[in-house]
């Protein structure tokens, strides 16, 4: 009793930005993490090509998402509540009307040449309509969501994410069960839901911002958007496109393989975008007080975190995948570790690019992010044919590796020419993280035949943390001020 007294009064002590960012963690890691979680169920419940199909089908979403919505509930949106805070409900409420008609616009499009849009995306028409509704809901989400975190509230946070986060794979193994085409049943399971959860969220939004159409704010949106579009489109192609040319080079059986490493990997995700989440107006707040220097000590303290975390997960891939998909998945193991390295690099770019979000430097963004997924698309298309799907994560890791770099050199000349040089980052020590971690992380990879040694890094990773417990506590307490920041 003692002990749950004192967690008690110690979280009642926290201050409301602090509690708000450690719920909004944790709604992060359910949402996700049932994801994860019901990998194991689906890879028994679908067929190595089912869930090679599925995967395709999630990698066009993730870029039809781009095109449809125009990732307005991304940088702009957040951009936009923190920048004109006294207008945050009439500006989010033109949002989601804008994106309402985007996506109607879009489903208009589609039914009119549907043979074609099913012909080109080897989807049919129900993943199609499906999809678009995922679209919208997912939007709606986001955009709801976003104004939560800003304002701190995080109870409703809380039991949409629950109520959904569990609804989902309820009815999606339900449907998987009794149809026969399980891909279309999934898919159709996760909008259904969603719509069900988040049309509700649509209607609050629009009845507190009273407002569905604004001139102003739609052409603010467009504008800041549209520009933004190959951005987002390269940052998802480069994420995305492995698993669709696997898929048309090699087989639906091995983009199922190597989507497992992805699967696995998702938990890092997660984290990235929960961290992201958290740091991104604490680092808005630091540019917009002019305080960027004091960024460093605690953007090292997440890297070496996410580093310590994404070895762990290395190390432990035999273990992982074991658990997650019958034997025949068992060879994508050796994808892993490249994967999780690339995963790790995002973190570092969205450390870099506040900076070009924050004093709108679209162009800085594109040509970074484009350049990467046109390298990518090559060394792809040059070496899976040769060397089989494994080649895809290692020239995916390349790019991304590439992709921090490009955006922390256009972070330098932001800060030359809007900062008056006010550099936030030390180049050595990043390199010393980043290379340092990236080298550990292949190595690791050639003791997967050794059981002992893996698991002795495992104990020594966590003994290193727990030696610098107390730094992690001050990496916690820093990001506490991020509302007196911003707010």
């Amino acid at each position: 009793m003692k002990i749950a007294d004192s967690i008690a009064a110690k979280y009642k002590s926290l201050s409301l930005p602090l509690r708000a960012s450690l719920w909004y963690i944790v709604c992060n890691f359910i949402q996700k993490g049932i994801s994860v979680i019901t990998v194991p169920v689906f890879t028994r419940l679908l067929s190595k090509e089912e869930y090679g199909n599925l995967s395709v089908y999630n990698s066009w979403y993730t870029i039809l998402a781009i095109v449809v919505a125009l990732g307005m509930y991304y940088g702009m949106h957040m951009q936009g509540i923190v920048k004109f805070r006294e207008e945050r409900d009439s500006f989010t409420s033109a949002i989601l009307g804008l994106t309402t008609v985007l996506v109607l616009a879009w489903t208009a499009v589609y039914l009119l040449f549907h043979h074609f849009w099913n012909g080109l995306l080897t989807l049919n028409t129900p993943q199609m309509l499906a999809m678009l509704v995922n679209i919208w809901t997912s939007a709606v989400f986001a955009l709801w969501a976003n104004m939560e975190r800003v304002e701190y509230r995080y109870r409703a946070l809380i039991v949409i994410t629950v109520v959904s986060s569990f609804l989902k794979p309820v009815v999606e193994i339900l449907l998987v069960c009794n149809f026969e085409d399980k891909v279309t049943a999934k898919v159709i399971g996760t909008s259904a839901v969603e719509l069900l959860v988040y049309f509700w969220l649509f209607i609050y939004k629009l009845k507190v911002g009273k407002v569905f159409y604004s001139g102003k704010v739609w052409v603010y949106a467009l504008g800041f958007c549209i520009p933004l579009i190959p951005h987002y489109l390269s940052q998802t192609l480069l994420n995305q496109a492995d698993r669709i040319m696997i898929r048309d080079m090699l087989g639906e059986g091995e983009a199922g393989i190597y989507s497992l490493a992805y699967s696995v990997s998702l938990v890092l995700s997660i984290l990235v975008t929960a961290l992201n989440q958290s740091v991104t107006p604490w680092l808005y707040g630091k540019i917009k007080a002019k305080k960027e220097k004091e960024m460093a000590g605690t953007v090292y303290m997440i890297l070496l975190l996410m580093a310590a975390l994404s070895l762990i997960l290395i190390v432990l891939a035999p273990e992982i995948v074991f658990i997650f998909a019958p034997a025949e998945y068992r060879e994508g193991i050796c994808c892993i570790p490249p994967v999780a390295i690339g995963i790790f690099y995002t973190l570092c770019y969205s450390m870099f690019a506040a900076f070009a979000f924050y004093y709108e430097k679209k162009a800085k963004l594109v040509v970074a992010t484009f350049s990467c997924a046109v390298i990518n698309i090559v060394l792809n298309y040059l070496f899976i044919p040769v060397y089989g799907y494994v080649a895809a994560g290692y020239t995916t890791m390349v790019c991304y590796m590439l992709y921090a770099l490009f955006h922390y050199i256009y972070m330098k000349a932001i800060c030359k020419e809007c900062c008056d040089k006010r550099y936030p980052y030390d180049g050595r020590i990043l390199l010393l993280i980043t290379g340092g971690f990236s080298v550990t992380g292949l190595l690791v990879a050639l003791t997967y035949s050794y059981a002992l040694i893996r698991y002795g890094i495992v104990i020594l990773i966590l003994l290193i943390m727990f030696i610098m417990r107390d730094k992690l506590k001050d990496l916690i307490m820093q990001l506490r001020t991020k509302g007196e920041d911003h707010g």
